[in-house]
């Protein structure tokens, strides 16, 4: 996966679309709707927090929307993309091992932007 543009902002819409690419990518969307929903899903329950990522069926394909503040470089929603990486991690690596999470891991602009998986829970 090459980056979309190397100094664009780290705005947590941008960069949820190059998770979810990446991961689509590798797995599809039905596979990828439902690691994102599940991993939304965890956080809301351990952080009290409702991660607003919304995912709808058409077809045989799915599609996402985002919160509006996730369209701007808003910190708050950088660092909810960060916690949802973070969910998002353990069910990577129980289905592919560490192929996407190293492929995730080697985007630059996840990189620059500090959007990082983990290959181990601590």
């Amino acid at each position: 996966m090459t980056d979309l543009c190397a100094d664009a902002p780290c705005t947590a819409a941008r960069l949820f679309d190059i998770v979810w690419e990446t991961i689509a990518d590798v797995l599809g969307t039905a596979a990828t709707a439902t690691l994102v929903r599940r991993s939304a899903k965890r956080l809301s329950d351990r952080t009290h927090d409702n991660i607003a990522v919304v995912i709808t069926r058409k077809g045989f394909d799915y599609r996402y929307s985002l919160p509006d503040g996730w369209q701007r470089p808003e910190p708050e929603a950088v660092a909810a993309l960060r916690e949802l990486a973070r969910e998002l991690s353990p069910l990577l690596i129980e289905l592919t091992g560490r192929v996407l999470i190293r492929r995730l891991d080697a985007v630059r602009d996840l990189q620059r932007c500090e959007i990082r998986f983990q290959e181990r829970q601590s």
